[in-house]
């Protein structure tokens, strides 16, 4: 199949995450995503093709994950991540990205939900102005990727020698 170990690094990553395979296992998903024909839609299904594939083998077997990088060639051909549907070595993490942004667009309950955000009052402290964001994100992005993989994270660096916080 190619150059591929980064997508099945990828795929066994998400396999072993066992809420979302419970999700999407149990779900019809051509009726919960937003847009079944699109791009992202076509990805989860693939996805979810590969999952079932993965979960009703007899023991001992194994799972050429062929259909579902034929999906992704398909959905990259011509755009930005193209080298995803080239049999060569590509970023796992970038791959990872891209496939966890597209379930998420898949599944976005409030793509147009028309709500405001909501403004940084001057002076908010850093961990404030943090929570306003995420507030204001989640107003117009929801769906179970959010509440799986997404969030907020602080990374603080500090000088040893005089303890100052950059």
């Amino acid at each position: 199949m190619g150059n591929t170990c980064y997508a099945n690094s990828t795929i066994q990553l998400l396999r072993a995450v066992p809420e979302l395979n419970a999700f999407i296992l149990r779900e019809d998903l051509e009726t919960v995503c937003q847009d079944a024909s699109s791009v992202p839609a076509k990805l989860l299904l693939g996805y979810q093709d590969l999952i079932r594939s993965m979960w009703g083998a007899y023991k001992p077997a194994y799972v050429r994950p062929l259909g579902f990088l034929t999906v992704i060639r398909d959905a990259v051909r011509g755009g930005l991540y193209e080298s995803f549907g080239m049999a060569r070595q590509n970023d796992s993490h970038e791959y990872l990205v891209y496939l966890l942004d597209n379930f998420h667009e898949a599944l976005n309950e409030k793509k147009d939900s028309g709500a405001k955000d909501t403004v940084v009052p001057a002076g908010a402290t850093m961990v404030e102005q943090a929570a306003i964001g995420w507030a204001n994100y989640v107003q117009r992005h929801t769906s179970p990727m959010i509440d799986l993989f997404f969030g907020l994270m602080r990374k603080t660096v500090g000088c040893q020698g005089c303890k100052a916080k950059c």
